[in-house]
């Protein structure tokens, strides 16, 4: 997948009747300002024919018409959504939002639209949050019946959202469908697990309330430094798996744990978000099930604090 997220990325998410590549429209209207910024008396005919272009596609954009992959662009940037890469000061909210498409939400395979369950008062805080950092309105749509999940859905701005979303990693169409995790969240083939719940799991005064984002732990790969050799910091597989298992996991008293139910996932996926979820919490504990992940507590504790301030 394309990380960082570009210009050209977004762009080719659109399809367009007149371009193979609709990053090839961006470009091409980008000549069109050049042109007309250095010839500002010519017609929209001099100007097609100076870039050997329809008239029909360059007048519009002389009047003021913008092609969809432009606008979506200028919009993500005006936003500072774009470009994005894993070090941005943005990516962990665009984290948090992937890992709520896997666990409760979709994106329209049509539109690029966005839609995440939130019932609970303290999920809706948990995306108001995420929402207000990336800067966008968001309503809380509520089904007449109650087999219905309430969902979020971003008012303005929704499709790009989803799109970026779905260059992240994020699955378009029905989230069952996916049958892998993102490689951002995966751990380098040379990567080690070794089970440390006991020695780092937070203390009390260290967790999180339920209507509050936690953060990630302090681990020795968490530093800034990026090279082409090491994408893959352990802090975002922890704030995936953070978001991931507050939206899932469920206590069961009779095996002192907790439990990720997805009777409609399939084992691919299953054994792609184990391997996520040890790789974020150092830890080979996990129980694979046809069915389900079964979490020990400390591993749990560490990797959503939240889970067990209750217990």
């Amino acid at each position: 997948m394309p990380i960082p997220v570009t210009p050209p990325d977004l762009a080719r998410t659109y399809n367009s009747q007149s371009y193979e590549d609709a990053w090839k429209a961006v470009e091409d209207y980008q000549r069109v300002l050049e042109y007309t910024g250095r010839h500002p008396n010519k017609g929209s005919s001099a100007v097609a024919s100076a870039l050997n272009l329809p008239r029909g596609r360059v007048h519009p954009w002389m009047n003021g018409s913008r092609p969809a992959p432009i606008r979506a662009i200028q919009i993500a940037e005006e936003h500072e959504w774009l470009p994005l890469n894993t070090d941005d000061a943005l990516f962990p909210t665009f984290n948090r939002l992937v890992a709520w498409i896997f666990s409760r939400g979709s994106i329209s395979e049509a539109e690029y639209a966005p839609m995440f369950s939130c019932d609970q008062e303290s999920e809706q805080d948990r995306l108001a949050e995420l929402f207000e950092t990336i800067g966008v309105e968001y309503t809380i749509y509520r089904e007449e019946s109650t087999e219905k999940a309430t969902e979020a859905r971003i008012s303005e701005h929704r499709t790009i959202i989803g799109r970026l979303l779905v260059l992240i990693g994020a699955p378009r169409g029905p989230r069952t469908d996916a049958t892998t995790l993102p490689n951002y969240l995966t751990p380098p083939a040379d990567t080690p697990t070794t089970d440390t719940t006991q020695d780092t799991t937070p203390t009390t005064k260290d967790t999180a309330s339920a209507a509050s984002v936690s953060t990630p732990p302090a681990t020795d790969d968490t530093d800034n430094t990026q090279t082409p050799e090491r994408t893959h910091p352990r802090e975002h597989a922890w704030t995936f798996a953070n978001t991931y298992l507050a939206n899932t996991a469920r206590y069961w008293p009779w095996k002192e744990g907790f439990v990720v139910r997805h009777e409609d996932r399939s084992p691919e996926y299953l054994h792609s978000l184990a391997t996520v979820l040890e790789h974020a919490g150092e830890s080979n504990s996990i129980e694979v099930n046809p069915d389900s992940l079964f979490l020990p507590t400390p591993l749990a504790e560490k990797l959503c604090p939240e889970l067990t301030s209750g217990l």
